[in-house]
Parts: C-alpha cells; structure tokens; sequence
C-alpha cells in the first residue's frame, strides 16, 4: 500500500508482549479518513511517538533532511512529531504489524534521571523550533504540536533534581508559560496551569502525588 499510494509515512498498531507469554494489543484511534496530509494527521489520528510504528520513505526522509536528534534519549519523542507532521501523503493502517518486547532493564525504564529530564527539555525547545518555523499560530496543527512541547517540558520536570537544574531555567524557555488549548484533558489543563503559576510549587506538589 505504501508504494502503490506512493505515501511518504503509513502508521499501523502496535502488540505489547510480555515475558510470561501474554500479549495485548493497542489499537490507535483513527479516524475513517484513509490519506492525510501531514497537518491533518497529527490533528485526527492520536499516534503514538515512537518512530517504529511507521514505515518512511527514504526519498521523503532525505528531501526533508529528517534525520534524528543526536546524543539524546527520547529521539522518538522529537522526530516523529515533525515526520508526521511535514508529510504530503501520510495514512493509517489498522493493522498489528509491530511486536513490543516489555522488558524491565529496558533504558525507558531505567531511572538516568539528570540525563532525562535534560533530553526531554532538549526535545521541547526543539520541537518548540520547528513549531514556530512550520506552522502558524492559530491553527489546529499548531496547537497540536504546542501539546507535545508542553508534554516534553513537564515530563522534564519530573526528572528534575535542583542540584544540577535551576527552576529559572524553565522560567526563561520561550514557550513558558505553556499554552493551554481547549483540546486538552482536564487534568492536562490543571497540570499545565499549576506550572504556569509556580513551577516550584509544582514541583513539590509532584513530589506528593506521583
């Protein structure tokens, strides 16, 4: 399907499997819409983030010089926002095609915790980049990559350790406060206004409820 549409992204479901034997399957919600423009996708269809869910190709990578961020973990998080969202012909297949190995000592799992929450804040301020070169403010695409940028920055934060961070650094980030779309759940809405008030007060009311 991918080369007769001639798609430069197609996405499809994933299966987690565990080490007793067990699956279980995570179906993405889409919508009925069988070809998107980049645009459109990241709008309509709740895909997550890891890069391994698509299938790319190579002539659509090259021409837009997609390549992922070096030296970081959470790659995923920062490519696959902006290959999704540059793509002219991108579609959805309601398929299980990917096998997900749950393992324990798997790096995402793993508690780096100076290295992430420098990486996550890496990937907002460069998602953040992209966002304000690509898309215009207003639009449904652009409050849909602003949801990403925010993600990033608070998962940052709950990785946060003041002996090798300062709260001032957040405070100065461009996209800080973070922007609150009406797209978002109530409890996003909370979180992200909770930040917006005092990221000091956040930080030690998540150290209460995580």
């Amino acid at each position: 399907r991918a080369i007769s549409a001639k798609l430069d992204v197609l996405c499809f479901n994933l299966r987690f499997a565990y080490g007793d034997g067990n699956t279980k399957d995570n179906r993405i919600v889409h919508t009925n819409d069988s070809l998107f423009i980049g645009e459109d996708f990241i709008c309509k269809v709740a895909m997550p983030v890891m890069a391994w869910l698509a299938i790319y190709s190579r002539e659509y990578l090259n021409i837009n010089n997609l390549q992922f961020f070096e030296g970081i973990i959470h790659e995923d998080q920062e490519f696959t926002p902006r290959a999704y969202c540059l793509a002219e012909r991108i579609a959805f297949c309601d398929m299980v095609v990917y096998n997900y190995l749950q393992r324990e000592e798997g790096i995402m799992k793993s508690k780096q915790n100076t290295r992430r929450c420098k990486d996550l804040l890496t990937v907002a301020d460069s998602l953040y980049a992209f966002t304000r070169h690509h898309l215009k403010k207003g639009t449904i695409a652009y409050d849909k990559m602003m949801e990403k940028v925010s993600f990033a920055f608070t998962q940052s934060l709950a990785y946060y350790d003041s002996k090798e961070f300062s709260v001032k650094l957040y405070c100065k980030k461009e996209y800080y406060p973070l922007q609150i779309n009406s797209s978002l759940s109530p409890k996003f809405r909370w979180k992200y206004r909770l930040v917006n008030l005092s990221i000091t007060l956040y930080l030690l009311v998540y150290k209460f409820i995580k």
